[in-house]
């Protein structure tokens, strides 16, 4: 029989460690021969609690549980999963396998690892059918990276690559959204460029001030306000003058672009916009992961965001890829 971790730590629901075993619900992804330690414990669903394994810490808030649960934790030797040279430390396995959470979890782990020369951190959760990882939207503090988790399978840290496609990391997950937010940051894909056809050398950067709030009230209306200035910079290297025509920075001025510098060296380009202000008001309803917005300001139909509701922030994706992340007042 596997040795059981001590250490187990248990708040908020249960009477503490399960020393007879796994008990019922055993998780069927973790194998005696990939498995080094195993705890479980059980969850009262009214009051949630915490679960901590080796390196990884889950938090349960509570009614996150359709009923009482015990959960089960493995740690899964990095050997045995997918992908090994990319997971910092142990991987971890929790069961019930495929449990569905009403209103996610939290999942952070501590591989002590701060940062990594060539790309981020992340937690990861395995897709099991296709042997593969999903990167889940993930927070750093120190050396502990944190994410959402909205069902049980394997998890890990891993490293990953910076992304470079220019869009927003975002993993959708289910939560209570009533509160009253501050908009706290502003992922927008990176803006097209205009001259990357003719010159793939030139560059073109966003900027986006932005200050606003985000109210979500329980009788089922919501209220915004967001004021925003977005700086657009483009940087057109040496090599672009002769296929964009152009003897001198000025000659690229256009599209409220102006443009300074050496054609002989680079010309730099800056647009600012702003700053612009928007406000609304209108009725809001959640499906699954989806928070659609029905603005009265506004005669278009309702607006679906894919979102995200942790402890400590509300994560909406809008329809052009843009990330706003609003924290609760």
């Amino acid at each position: 029989m596997r040795a059981f971790m001590a250490g187990l730590l248990v708040s908020c629901g249960g009477d503490g460690t399960d020393t007879d075993g796994p008990g019922t619900g055993t998780d069927t992804d973790a194998s005696p021969d990939t498995t080094v330690a195993d705890v479980s414990v059980d969850i009262v669903a009214a009051d949630g609690g915490t679960v901590v394994i080796g390196d990884a810490t889950l938090e349960v808030p509570p009614g996150a549980l359709a009923a009482d649960t015990k959960i089960i934790a493995s740690i899964l030797t990095a050997a045995s999963l997918p992908e090994a040279a990319s997971i910092q430390g142990d991987g971890y396995d929790f069961g019930p396998d495929g449990l569905q959470f009403l209103v996610s979890a939290t999942l952070s782990i501590d591989a002590g690892v701060a940062a990594l020369a060539d790309g981020v951190l992340v937690v990861s959760q395995l897709d099991a059918a296709a042997s593969a990882w999903v990167d889940l939207a993930t927070t750093t503090t120190g050396t502990v990276v944190s994410a959402p988790v909205d069902h049980f399978t394997t998890f890990a840290e891993r490293s990953a690559e910076e992304p470079g496609d220019g869009t927003c990391p975002f993993t959708p997950c289910v939560g209570d959204v009533v509160a009253n937010y501050t908009l706290a940051s502003r992922c927008d894909p990176s803006p097209e460029n205009p001259y990357d056809e003719d010159c793939p050398a030139s560059t073109i950067e966003a900027a986006h001030e932005v200050e606003g709030g985000f109210n979500v009230l329980a009788n089922g209306y919501f209220d915004h306000y967001t004021t925003e200035t977005i700086t657009t910079t483009i940087v057109l290297p040496a090599e672009c003058s002769p296929y964009l025509y152009i003897e001198a920075c000025t000659d690229a001025n256009g599209d409220g672009f102006e443009c300074a510098g050496n054609v002989a060296e680079s010309c730099t380009c800056t647009k600012i916009e702003g700053p612009t202000q928007t406000f609304g008001t209108g009725t809001w309803e959640v499906y699954s992961y989806v928070l659609a917005l029905d603005d009265l300001m506004d005669s278009a139909p309702p607006i679906d965001h894919d979102y995200c509701r942790t402890g400590d922030a509300l994560q909406l994706k809008e329809t052009n890829g843009t990330i706003s992340t609003y924290t609760p007042n």
